[in-house]
């Protein structure tokens, strides 16, 4: 017990830090539903019908492996108890996560993400399913030439995930690479003028599309406001929206998640020159990244097929 609190001093910083986030930004009265519902419904919902199937699937198969081993292998059965508990402790949060979205609406079990942890039980369960037919092969001893079912088994598993894993690679567009590219080198317009802004932009505040993301990462400037860069917790969430309810002409959209990208640029690209100088003004921003959309008129420092960088001036 001693060794164990010796070991946790160290942490006792991120401890104390922890509980200061929590203080002035999870327990904060402004993170609402409404907060969830326009900025992150997908971290509160179940994916799909077929997601809560499949880990309720998992969850069987735990459920089933530990019974058997516990009955077969009494001796080694206590691994897949400790992971099966964890899986029903991560279930029972998650129910009680969505009764809080879909029916309290307490926000009491939406603000720990408690949705995150399902993971944890696909994971389990093909562990357990392993750990199963392993020891049922061991226990039947059946052979195939030299090779036990246990290989067998094993030789199965490698090729079903070597399987997925071509079919999502060759997916159109495809789901996943093995190759590594940074968000700077790829060549769509957006990127081809953060990229000019980087080398040759002013030192400045811009005003951006507020859906659009990575304008920070990609031109080392200080952008306004951007939809995905949102206050983890309470803290400045009121700032937040005000500043997107600025780049939106006065007038949020009422989507759920990121279907507010799309109008929330198209309010940006509605503003009129008279607006956009308001906007200077009031952020000290002097320059602007405008959709070739915008009838708003100002001197322009560089443009490509979708977009022109502009110097708000009168």
């Amino acid at each position: 017990m001693r060794l164990a609190f010796i070991a946790l001093v160290p942490a006792l910083p991120a401890f104390w830090h922890v509980a200061e986030m929590l203080q002035r930004g999870v327990n904060d009265s402004a993170f609402t539903l409404d907060y969830i519902l326009f900025r992150i419904p997908h971290h509160f919902e179940p994916a799909s019908a077929a997601n809560v199937v499949w880990v309720a699937l998992h969850l069987v198969i735990q459920i089933i492996c530990f019974i058997w081993m516990k009955r077969m292998r009494p001796d080694e059965s206590p691994g897949l108890r400790t992971l099966m508990i964890v899986s029903l402790a991560s279930t029972l949060l998650a129910i009680l996560h969505l009764a809080d979205f879909y029916y309290f609406r307490t926000l009491t079990f939406l603000k720990p993400q408690f949705l995150r942890f399902t993971p944890l039980i696909t994971v389990f369960g093909s562990l357990s399913l392993i750990t199963a037919l392993r020891a049922w092969a061991d226990e039947n001893k059946v052979l195939i030439g030299r090779l036990t079912f246990s290989h067998c088994v094993q030789a199965f598993l490698v090729v079903l995930i070597i399987d997925q894993g071509i079919a999502r690679v060759q997916a159109n567009p495809p789901l996943y690479t093995f190759s590594v590219q940074k968000y700077s080198d790829e060549e769509s317009a957006w990127v081809q003028l953060c990229r000019w802004i980087n080398q040759n932009g002013p030192k400045a505040t811009y005003l951006t599309p507020p859906g659009h993301d990575g304008f920070t990462y990609l031109t080392n400037r200080s952008t306004v406001v951007e939809f995905k860069i949102n206050p983890d917790g309470a803290l400045y969430l009121k700032e937040w929206y005000e500043r997107l309810n600025d780049l939106s002409g006065g007038v949020l959209p009422h989507e759920r998640g990121f279907a507010n990208i799309l109008p929330l640029d198209q309010a940006y690209a509605a503003l009129t020159s008279s607006q956009l100088m308001v906007l200077r003004q009031k952020y000290q921003a002097d320059y602007a990244v405008l959709p070739q959309s915008s009838r708003a008129q100002f001197p322009v420092l560089f443009q490509n097929a979708d977009y022109r960088l502009v110097r708000l001036a009168e």
